[in-house]
């Protein structure tokens, strides 16, 4: 057999989520943009705490480059999750989620 290695996930897609909103997250989506079905919950049980970061590995067959994200908060219901849509992936290493306690805003920041 050739020297051929393959990859074990898609580098172009693999990102870094960064916990900043003061709460800990236990449920956690990816959807590409064009599709409405969500998958599995890919915290798979585990909880991403405060100031916490957790990283996200693509599947070489991912080859989608915009997705959608949706977030859920240990202690909340789904009708508090928030969702953010059209992310390029491609372009992005680490997205940092924040909370405005003052606004009730959650945002989001895309390095």
């Amino acid at each position: 057999m050739g020297g051929t290695k393959l990859q074990a996930q898609n580098a172009v897609l693999d990102f870094e989520l960064v916990n900043k909103t003061g709460h800990d997250i236990d449920a956690l989506y990816m959807s590409p943009s064009q599709t409405d079905d969500w998958g599995d919950n890919v915290m798979n049980g585990d909880v991403l705490k405060n100031n916490g970061t957790v990283s996200l590995e693509f599947s070489p067959a991912s080859n989608s480059k915009v997705w959608d994200l949706s977030v859920g908060w240990v202690g909340y219901s789904s009708d508090d999750d928030v969702v953010w849509h059209d992310i390029d992936l491609s372009t992005v290493e680490k997205i940092t989620l924040h909370y405005n306690e003052k606004t009730g805003e959650t945002s989001a920041t895309f390095d």
